[in-house]
């Protein structure tokens, strides 16, 4: 029975190109989240800045205040949607993996021994 010698297998033996789904989910995050800036700011932010100039002292620090909290709460809601996204756990808390197995060394010597075929005994026959 013999059997071919088979390099040992390096990495964990998943896909090498599995780092291309999370890259693009991070890059559609990352748009996803611009868009949602530029909505807000559009729809709220910039309307709130053309009504300063017409605006008392205490409306103005109304105005300011609500903006910034609405701008917070934005920011606050990404940047943890954004923690949840690329996993930072995975780099601390590393997954307890399959338990390695032991690699079983052949003795070369005893190999070649147990192979070998000995002559046919050349002694004289009595």
């Amino acid at each position: 029975m013999q059997q071919t010698y088979q390099q040992p297998r390096r990495g964990t033996g998943r896909s090498p190109h599995r780092h291309y789904g999370r890259i693009s989910a991070l890059a559609a995050f990352l748009c996803g989240s611009f868009a949602l800036l530029l909505v807000v700011c559009h729809q709220y932010l910039l309307p709130a800045m053309s009504l300063v100039p017409g605006a008392d002292a205490p409306a103005r620090k109304q105005l300011a205040a609500i903006s910034l909290l609405v701008l917070i709460v934005v920011l606050t809601a990404l940047l943890g949607l954004l923690i949840v996204a690329v996993r930072p756990g995975r780099l601390f808390l590393p997954r307890k993996g399959p338990s390695r197995q032991r690699t079983h060394y052949v003795d070369a010597w005893a190999e070649s021994a147990r192979r070998l075929r000995s002559p046919p005994d050349e002694s004289p026959k009595q």
